[in-house]
């Protein structure tokens, strides 16, 4: 069980470690995929994104519906914590559905949005098995609140970081046909991700029913109490959703602006995206780990205790951006080196954007940590629906048209791009931050 108070930093940098073990576990599909050949890597990117885009609305919503459960399990309402467990699960077997149809409508989809039909066939069958691993991963995710509020958030860490090399295993076995077994090459990457994912829930699953972490929150569902929790569940887990689709939704109109740009723009920016993820990775523990300690201090009326949080919350995300940016900046030479090979087309004019490019990363990271650590604070306070409002609006209606009239219309090119994203960062975080005050006034009033 947890301690009578969660501690943010430990939980920050443990949430960190599984967020970072997502990215390396996805760095080496990328590159096992890739020694398959460009057929198969170009199949499995159309897969994953039609795949990620409803996969992500549907964690957003179960990372949201975590506040009301953090803050309940903090009040040690076994209750009411149940009857949200019932609602969240509920929702989440509705939104389950439509990612379960690419499993049979995967092929067809991609086909009726013009794709090549060779592509569209080899992505069709993994497709299907990513789409089968989603109910996997909701319910990892809606156990990794419970871990962190019972004091196990080590495990959920340990268990992600283990999944890099079974993932890796199950990649050489399904794909390349090791120890005997059938080459099924695209399709073998599927399965494994399939079963890495199992494997994955089932331990934590194991972890916390050996521990004692669900004593009191599983059974006796009914639809009394579905119906009385649903209300709240849905008004913190939609906009979650909503602002999760939207993000992702942004940065697709911000691949598809470079993609205008050339080749050579393209790799520059994925480049400076994939090394800017590290430290987004941390930023997003840092933000789960504030809504659920607030939440659960919050639920024990302690408010010395989450006032804390919230400053020991932006503190870190801004320790860790103003690091890890600085980290990018003076090693933007090597880092381009390890990726680049000299004799590649467009080497030479790629390299030298994407310097130029992570420059700009670099300097997005105390901006954008804002958005993302303000989100999971506000988040924690009780406030899901103004945040993901001001971050939408912020992203769409400042960044988009900045990044094309500099980009497009002005030809800034690459670098024009990067300053719409800067200036949509900095409103948003401004923005939140301003909320954050309104938000700790009001309850100072309330108290």
């Amino acid at each position: 069980m947890a301690e009578a108070g969660l501690r943010l930093v430990p939980l920050a940098f443990a949430l960190g470690l599984a967020n970072l073990s997502h990215i390396a576990i996805a760095a080496t599909d990328l590159v096992m995929i890739g020694w398959l050949g460009p057929a198969e890597l170009a199949a499995a990117s159309l897969a994953s994104h039609l795949f990620y885009l409803p996969l992500f609305c549907l964690l957003g919503f179960v990372g949201g519906a975590g506040a009301p459960l953090a803050r309940l399990l903090g009040a040690g309402d076994l209750a009411d914590a149940r009857g949200t467990v019932t609602a969240l699960a509920a929702v989440g077997g509705v939104l389950l559905l439509p990612i379960l149809a690419l499993s049979v409508a995967g092929e067809a989809l991609l086909l009726s949005f013009g794709q090549e039909p060779g592509l569209a066939l080899a992505a069709g069958p993994y497709l299907a098995w990513l789409a089968w691993s989603s109910p996997c991963i909701a319910v990892f995710a809606a156990l990794w609140t419970i871990a962190a509020v019972r004091g196990h958030a080590a495990a959920v860490s340990r268990i992600s970081l283990l999944a890099i090399p079974v993932n890796a295993a199950g990649n050489a076995l399904f794909m390349f046909g090791l120890l005997g077994l059938p080459e099924l090459g695209l399709v073998g990457a599927g399965v494994a991700t399939f079963l890495t994912v199992l494997l994955k829930m089932l331990a934590l699953l194991f972890w916390l029913y050996r521990r004692g972490a669900l004593a009191g929150l599983l059974g006796g569902w009914s639809l009394a109490s579905l119906r009385r929790h649903l209300p709240e569940v849905l008004s913190y887990g939609a906009p979650m959703a909503v602002l999760e689709g939207a993000t992702m939704g942004f940065f697709a109109a911000i691949a598809m602006m470079t993609g205008l740009l050339g080749a050579a723009a393209l790799a520059a920016n994925a480049i400076a995206l994939q090394a800017a993820e590290v430290g987004i990775a941390f930023l997003f523990g840092i933000g789960e780990a504030a809504t659920i300690v607030i939440a659960f201090h919050r639920g024990q009326e302690n408010g010395a205790r989450y006032r804390r949080a919230i400053r020991q919350a932006l503190a870190a995300a801004l320790a860790v951006s103003a690091l890890y940016g600085a980290f990018l900046a003076l090693a933007r030479g090597p880092l381009v080196a390890l990726v680049l090979e000299p004799g590649v087309p467009f080497a030479t004019e790629t390299a030298a954007l994407a310097q130029l490019v992570l420059l700009f990363a670099a300097a997005s990271l105390p901006l954008d940590c804002g958005r993302i650590a303000l989100v999971g604070i506000l988040r924690g306070l009780g406030d899901a629906r103004w945040p993901a409002g001001i971050a939408i609006l912020g992203l769409w209606s400042a960044g988009i048209p900045v990044a094309a009239w500099l980009s497009l219309g002005q030809g800034v090119g690459l670098p024009g791009i990067w300053t719409g994203m800067l200036v949509a960062m900095a409103l948003v975080s401004a923005a939140l931050f301003q909320r954050l005050r309104r938000v700790l006034n009001q309850e100072r009033m309330v108290s």
